[in-house]
């Protein structure tokens, strides 16, 4: 089960048609399918409200980022009672079917197209050809600075739009779970007058992803198997990543976590700060600058 309820109305490229249709958010899991009709009022200022949900459990997990024909069949039949209902239809997927990096800042770089390839040969390089089947996208990095980029399998990303038109409904956008966790984030730091510094944690049950953050400016992300102990493998993340950056080791801890409550994890050095539930979403805060999935 991953976290379902990050707000994307400020995020998602389909937002005004979120103000007449209802969302329909479809959560891949590496064990389960969670679909959430999500309405949202000009009455209660836009605030999302899940008005169903339901959940199918797959019979064999999910165990690549490239899935299985097994997923997109158990999708088609979950998605066949919605046909040709008016929604709006999002995609948010486990961490286990992408892939991050910090891709920085070069000034060789002044279009769309020399940015895709400029992404698709630093993927190669960190991931190996395996990422030439790969779709990358980036958010809107400011001048010269890095941009935080995700990855996901073609082959996914076709299977998904595919599932989706059989049920007459164009699939508007898909999210990496990653990117909500930092927007829940970025959100947090805005509305409590943080400083925009810190690590980033994401906490499923297969997998750990952590972020470093600093002055507004990512530099580094890793994605990983998760293991026995939370609080022992951010540790061991932060302690690594210190010798590199020193200052950055009393940054605070951000924990978007559906293993276990964030509170529980203990670090009696750092502070930990619970994402779960998530913050309000301000709607003056740029959020749109992590989205990274468009379709």
């Amino acid at each position: 089960m991953l976290l379902p309820w990050s707000d994307l109305f400020l995020n998602c490229p389909a937002n005004l048609a979120m103000l007449f249709r209802p969302e329909l958010r479809v959560v891949l899991s590496v064990d389960c399918i969670e679909v959430f009709q999500i309405k949202r009022s000009i009455l209660k200022g836009f605030k999302p409200e899940t008005v169903a949900h339901e959940q199918l459990d797959l019979l064999n997990p999910v165990e690549s980022m490239e899935a299985s024909p097994t997923l997109f069949a158990a999708l088609e039949s979950i998605l066949e009672k919605y046909q040709g209902k008016p929604v709006v239809p999002v995609v948010i997927l486990a961490n286990l079917f992408s892939r991050y990096l910090v891709i920085p800042w070069s000034d060789a770089i002044n279009t769309r197209p020399e940015m895709q390839a400029y992404m698709t040969h630093l993927f190669g390089q960190s991931y190996g050809d395996a990422s030439a089947d790969w779709h990358t996208t980036a958010h809107h990095a400011g001048y010269r600075q890095p941009a935080l980029a995700s990855a996901i399998h073609q082959t996914l990303l076709s299977g998904l739009k595919s599932a989706f038109a059989k049920a007459n409904m164009p699939l508007q956008a898909v999210y990496p779970q990653f990117m909500l966790t930092a927007n829940k984030a970025l959100a947090h730091m805005h509305q409590h007058r943080l400083p925009a510094h810190g690590w980033i944690v994401c906490l499923e049950p297969t997998r750990f992803t952590i972020a470093r953050m600093e002055a507004g400016i990512w530099r580094a992300v890793h994605s990983m198997p998760m293991e026995s102990s939370a609080a022992i493998q951010i540790e061991k993340w932060i302690v690594r990543e210190s010798v590199i950056a020193p200052d950055t080791a009393s940054m605070p801890v951000f924990v978007d976590s559906n293993v276990e409550v964030a509170s529980n994890i203990k670090l009696p050095q750092y502070r930990v700060i619970d994402l779960h539930p998530p913050q309000a979403v301000s709607p003056r805060y740029p959020q749109t600058s992590l989205v990274s999935r468009a379709l």
